[in-house]
């Protein structure tokens, strides 16, 4: 996650996006290797929709170092960018939530 930090706030755009886990991407990756082609791009997002300064805010809370998450749309290289990162209605949906990752790793 590229982000912005300045002395103890971390400073991140409130750009909306599906975060998804590794294994579950391989997942995917794996059944699509296995089935019949697609002929196609076959679309995979994570299960819930986050705001970039909001999973900042739940990476900090579970990790803590003591700083803290500010938003600012102008930070990082996802500022200012519309709401293409969320999938539509036709992407796979990953059954890992980022909560359940973050307390994994």
């Amino acid at each position: 996650m590229k982000m912005s930090t300045e002395g103890t706030e971390v400073r991140l755009p409130s750009t909306r996006l599906r975060p998804i886990a590794s294994a579950d991407v391989a997942g995917v990756v794996a059944d699509a290797a296995q089935g019949e082609p697609s002929n196609g791009i076959h679309a995979v997002v994570g299960p819930e929709v986050y705001g970039l300064d909001r999973l900042g805010e739940l990476t900090l809370a579970v990790k803590p170092d003591g700083r803290t998450v500010v938003t600012d749309e102008s930070a990082g290289p996802f500022a200012g960018m519309p709401d293409v990162l969320t999938g539509d209605g036709s992407a796979h949906l990953a059954s890992t939530r980022y909560e359940e990752w973050l307390k994994q790793s």
